[in-house]
């Protein structure tokens, strides 16, 4: 009976051990867990590195694709710039043909505008001669028919 107590213990240490992991066994796993973890950080380490790169990469490519387009729109501003300039001149230019062709009117208008007054004067000088030259042929048509007119007259010449 002690045997098979002893036996029985020994099964029960046996099953023990297989079930029940040993200090050596703990280590091993901490071991294995350890060397993972390296693993695993070294492998992130690389996709980070990686990823880092492409971000860096396509930064660049960003950065770039933003100088030439503000270089395209900086030189787009200039030409827009010179091409202000130039339409200022133009319309400068025109401005100042449409005053000297205005003034060369203005200055005809008021040429003319003095020559039909002298016309007008002379018309008015005219009529008015006119009107007083009727005037005295009226009164002297008026005088030659009154007798006193007549009488008078003939005193003169006498």
């Amino acid at each position: 009976m002690e045997e098979l107590t002893i036996l029985r213990k020994l099964e029960l240490k046996d099953e023990l051990t297989k079930e029940l992991a040993t200090k050596a066994d703990i280590r091993d796993i901490k071991a294995e867990i350890l060397e993972i973890k390296a693993e695993l950080k070294a492998q992130m380490s690389t996709e980070i590195s990686n990823l880092r790169t492409e971000i860096n990469a396509e930064i660049s490519g960003l950065k770039e694709q933003t100088n030439t387009e503000i270089s395209s729109l900086r030189t787009e501003i200039s030409n827009l710039r010179i091409e202000m300039a130039s339409l200022r001149e133009q319309m400068n230019t025109e401005v100042s043909g449409l005053r000297a062709q205005m003034n060369t009117e203005m200055s005809n208008l008021r040429t003319d505008l003095e020559k039909t007054r002298t016309e007008l004067n002379v018309r008015i000088d005219k009529l008015e001669f006119y009107v007083k030259l009727m005037i005295g042929i009226l009164i002297l048509a008026i005088a030659l028919y009154s007798p006193v007119f007549a009488e008078l007259i003939r005193s003169l010449i006498k």
